[in-house]
């Protein structure tokens, strides 16, 4: 015990030494020196002054968005428990319905089928609240009249198995309220934070974006001028159902973000699942209670990001597969519980195409390879062609659940593009409306700076304790879990899966740290095990004293603002403008009815309610199709212009009333991603020489002083017509210009 002790204590003060990545201007130990102020500041604070309004007179704004959410989950819940009972139909050992395991299986088959259904009914062009709220309606119906038969004659079946729960005492009723009580605030931050309108980059190019489009369409269709929406799409489906629902696509999406984040406290259930099949109820509880207090767990579910839904995917997976090669084999309900773990693999990759590395590929040869190295026993001992055969059976009961959930995502990519995992994979597989110049560009975007090993240890630490949203809780209990006498294996095989998530994150992704964190669960499943590994009065001590103090410290960086969004109760129409920005106020408050905007460099558009043409930085730019001549030259900087008749009239015939340029995110792609270099300011200045442009109105300045030496050597060469004098605080400062509009004249004049 005295080397756990002295682990959790030496890991706690190494985390709470570094320096916030993401938040430079903190280092944990100051955060925890005015841990106690910060506290007081709730109850004795005013807020700011210009501050949105916030309270409680506020809440009734939400109650539309948390009836949305509460119908699909409800529904969701109810096809999940109905393709459950299908599965394990005539299976007396199945998984029981209404157990902890149930309501997690349940939960994931019907979100990730809800999302399927969502999908087709789209594709055929049916995204109306007519058609969705009968069948919502059906399958309620359907599973409350099952559960009330039921109810009037099943009997309480046990369980049991080869890792059947362990002969350990339930908690205490005061441990478990203990733990509930702990979890309360971070489920309420979660679920206040969700209804906040997002700000995050992604999710207002894509993950709301996509989704907008779809529905204002009417269906779901090929977008080729915003490459991330062929992505596998299941978390989008649900905010495109909210939108929906709701017959409105700006408050549909805040109450799919009510959904999404329904995905924490799910994945904290799967948690709890399999710690205690691992070790006890109690660990179990702590698992639970470790993830949800985690502030990645908070962050992934306040931000619309796939990763909450491949977090809860990969866990329930687990979980799936724990019971299929251990609890279930041997039995009748094995081959189904295969096809389960498959289903909830492919829905894991129907989230995010990472999930073929994290969750299908190594949870489908762990089932093929554990089923050929032990199949029943029988006498004699069978040879390896006998071994094969289960083998087989159990690679293609897995493949076939993989395929039904993410077999549409592939097909639907197949059918528009003529690549089932586009714009990946263009070598082999090619695909509609993209080169190799631009996969290319793909790629070198979305790959590894480098191999270098000598780094590794500064990936690991990053991973484990430097990355702001980490909890010191997870990686101080996680490794004693390796002290384990019982269950050793699956405790083992679980840390190897901890090993292969981080080793594929490293190998075949950008480093973006939310990629890894999925794996995060996994962890917090190993921290619940380590916590019980002792059970001595001091040990219990320092294991209850360590863990309330570090709750208060991921509450206090949760609450903070640190890890995204903290206005719970805030004014939400006083928010939407001022998320949207001065720019987008201006285009959705200034332009005359019938506008129609062109945007040259700006993506994240969700919030625009102006109807605008755009597209990515990994796309065509649709400015330089319209107005560039191909075949003036290869060199994207010396093409010249087409005819200016030609251009002016191909904008009128597109209804383009004006072009919104955003030179600070052209500016930020020049130094990243990469930016074609046909877009420059002489262009729009020989636009207006030419009659198609009016004067530009500008709309946005930043101070030069803002930029980095990168960004300002690059903004020297391509855009000193951008430097301009602002007024500041302390008098005229230096400045340029980020945003700005342009109006496309009614008439073709030569006139500038």
């Amino acid at each position: 015990m005295a080397s756990g002790a002295a682990w959790v204590i030496g890991f706690c003060l190494y985390f709470s030494s570094s320096v916030l990545p993401n938040n430079p201007e903190w280092s944990r130990d100051i955060l925890w020196l005015l841990l106690p102020d910060y506290y007081k500041s709730w109850f004795f604070s005013a807020p700011p002054e210009g501050a949105i309004g916030s309270g409680w007179q506020y809440l009734p704004q939400r109650f539309d968005l948390l009836a949305v959410a509460a119908a699909i989950l409800i529904s969701a819940m109810s096809v999940g428990r109905l393709t459950l009972r299908w599965l394990y139909r005539a299976v007396a050992n199945g998984v029981r319905i209404n157990s902890a395991e149930g309501v997690v299986f349940s939960a994931g088959l019907g979100l990730s089928l809800t999302s399927l259904v969502t999908l087709l009914i789209g594709l055929c062009g049916g995204l109306q609240r007519i058609i969705f709220l009968p069948l919502l309606a059906i399958v309620v119906l359907a599973e409350a009249a099952l559960s009330l038969r039921e109810s009037r004659r099943r009997a309480v079946e046990s369980r049991a198995g080869p890792i059947a729960l362990p002969d350990t005492e339930t908690p205490s009723v005061a441990f478990r309220l203990a733990c509930l009580t702990g979890m309360a605030p971070f489920f309420f931050a979660m679920l206040l934070g969700a209804m906040i309108p997002d700000s995050d980059f992604d999710v207002r190019e894509y993950h709301l974006q996509g989704p907008k489009e779809y529905y204002l369409a009417g269906r779901i269709q090929f977008l080729e001028h915003n490459v991330y929406t062929s992505f596998p799409f299941l978390t989008e489906m649900l905010a495109l159902l909210g939108m929906v629902l709701r017959g409105d696509w700006y408050r549909g999406a805040l109450a799919g973000k009510v959904v999404l984040m329904s995905f924490a406290p799910f994945t904290a259930l799967a948690a709890y699942c399999v710690a205690r099949r691992l070790a006890s109820p109690a660990a179990g509880w702590l698992a639970a209670l470790f993830w949800l207090s985690t502030p990645w767990a908070y962050r992934i579910s306040i931000i619309a990001y796939a990763e909450g839904g491949l977090s809860f995917f990969l866990a329930a997976t687990v979980l799936a597969a724990l019971r299929a090669m251990w609890i279930d084999r041997g039995t009748p309900a094995a081959g189904r519980s295969v096809i389960l773990t498959g289903l909830l693999s492919g829905s894991a990759m129907a989230c995010k195409y990472p999930g073929v590395l994290s969750v299908v590929i190594p949870i489908g040869l762990f089932q093929t390879i554990q089923a050929f190295r032990s199949p029943p026993s029988t006498t004699p001992a069978p040879g390896p062609g006998a071994r094969l055969k289960p083998a087989l059976v159990i690679a293609a009961l897995f493949s076939l659940g993989v395929l039904i959930t993410i077999g549409p995502w592939l097909l639907k990519n197949l059918t528009e593009t003529g690549n089932p995992v586009y714009p990946l994979l263009y070598r082999v597989f090619g695909g509609r409306d993209w080169d190799s110049a631009m996969n290319a560009k793909w790629n070198r975007a979305h790959s590894p700076d480098d191999y270098d090993v000598t780094k590794l240890w500064f990936w690991l630490t990053d991973v484990s304790a430097r990355n702001d949203w980490l909890s010191p809780l997870l990686y101080a209990f996680a490794p004693l879990s390796l002290l384990s006498t019982e269950r050793r294996r699956p405790i083992l095989m679980l840390w190897a899966y901890v090993a292969w998530l981080f080793a594929t994150w490293w190998l075949f992704t950008h480093r973006l740290d939310r990629f890894w964190v999925p794996m995060l669960p996994a962890v917090a499943m190993l921290a619940g095990v380590g916590a019980c590994r002792f059970d001595s009065p001091l040990w219990r001590l320092l294991r209850n004293g360590v863990i309330v103090l570090c709750l208060a410290f991921n509450l206090r960086m949760i609450t903070s603002g640190l890890s995204g969004p903290n206005g719970y109760l805030i004014d939400l129409d006083d928010a939407r403008p001022r998320v949207a920005g001065p720019s987008f106020t201006y285009l959705n408050s200034k332009l005359p009815p019938g506008s129609q905007v062109l945007c040259v460099g700006e993506a994240e558009v969700f919030d625009l309610t102006v109807p605008v043409v755009y597209n990515t930085v990994f796309d065509r730019s649709i400015f330089q199709e319209w107005t560039a001549d191909p075949s003036s030259t290869t060199n994207e900087k010396d093409l010249k212009f087409r005819d200016p008749h030609e251009i002016h009239e191909r904008l009128l015939a597109e209804g383009i009333t004006h072009l919104f340029v955003n030179w600070a995110e052209i500016l930020r792609y020049r130094t990243s991603y990469g930016y074609t270099d046909y877009v420059t300011p002489q262009r729009f200045l020989d636009l207006r020489q030419q009659g198609i442009l009016g004067k530009p109105t500008t709309l946005a300045l930043q101070p030069w002083d803002t930029l980095g030496d990168r960004e300002k050597d690059e903004l020297n060469r391509w855009a000193p017509s951008l430097r301009t004098r602002v007024a500041g605080p302390t008098g005229l400062v230096d400045g340029w210009i980020a945003t700005e509009i342009y109006e496309v004249t009614p008439e073709f004049s030569t006139s500038p």
